[in-house]
């Protein structure tokens, strides 16, 4: 909600949802909500959430997509308006960012320090994907630890996060920084090799599908102009016109889908936090 507070609105606890906000925005907010930036769904639909912020009548929002489907609030998701609108300042913000600190999450014991890096994963293709991916590993070199990453971002949607006055070693926080970077980029090359093979057989199945549409159409513009050709000069140019209209779509489909084929994940590297145990 670090958008909001800058913008000059608020959040606080929702009383009513554990876990979750009621959210306060600002005409500031509302300008930042452009329909450039509602890639994703919203409950509330992007004029209502706009006019939400700029009169500041508060909403309730959660990030548990379960939560979500039994309550009222606004799931506030990766291809939310809000966030899709953070991410976009982000890029554009000329501002030094906080990206590293070192924490303890509240309610969880680590057994030992780790580091955390979180990265900003983006999909392209038939169906674009904006993904935060934590990759997280022991300073003491006993392996990866996953889960303490994912704890995070649990922290960080709850409100869980603790800083601490910890010190830990620069050189372990360096070398396991290496090892995760190394993991994530690993990971995004999986991904990108797996989500090409299944976008070019979606791709392939969307051209198929709207192309056998097309043809239907086609068969029953030319049989329509067979029976009216030579009877009515309307009608015949007409369903001239409707034939070579559906063949250019045709044709079409090839070129506005084919330049979905070709898939890439790309990762940026927005945040390092070193977890240590809760004193």
């Amino acid at each position: 909600m670090e958008l909001v507070a800058a913008t000059g609105g608020r959040a606080k606890a929702d009383e009513a949802e554990e876990g979750g906000l009621v959210v306060r925005g600002s005409d500031r907010l509302a300008v930042l909500l452009t329909p450039d930036s509602a890639g994703g769904s919203t409950r509330m639909g992007l004029a209502e959430l706009k006019n939400a912020c700029y009169y500041e009548r508060p909403f309730s929002v959660t990030f548990d997509g379960e939560a979500a489907g039994t309550g009222n609030g606004e799931y506030v998701g990766v291809r939310h308006p809000l966030v899709r609108a953070a991410v976009a300042e982000i890029r554009t913000a000329k501002r030094p960012l906080p990206r590293y600190a070192v924490i303890a999450l509240h309610g969880l014991q680590v057994p030992a320090p780790a580091v955390v890096l979180l990265s900003l994963v983006e999909t392209t293709g038939l169906r674009p994907q904006l993904e935060l991916h934590p990759v997280a590993h022991y300073l003491d070199g006993h392996g990866s630890c996953d889960e303490i990453g994912y704890a995070v971002l649990q922290a960080l949607t709850a409100g869980g996060i603790r800083s601490t006055p910890a010190e830990v070693p620069a050189t372990a926080v360096i070398e396991a920084l290496r090892v995760a970077e190394g993991r994530a980029e690993q990971q995004r090359y999986q991904w990108e090799r797996e989500r090409s093979a299944a976008n070019a057989a979606l791709v392939d199945a969307r051209i198929a599908s709207q192309s056998a549409a097309i043809d239907v159409k086609v068969q029953q513009a030319e049989r329509t102009l067979q029976l009216v050709s030579g009877r009515d000069p309307r009608l015949t140019r007409m369903y001239e016109s409707r034939v070579r209209n559906l063949t250019v779509r045709r044709q079409g489909i090839q070129g506005d889908l084919g330049s979905k084929r070709l898939l890439a994940v790309t990762r940026r590297p927005i945040g390092v936090a070193v977890v240590v145990p809760a004193s």
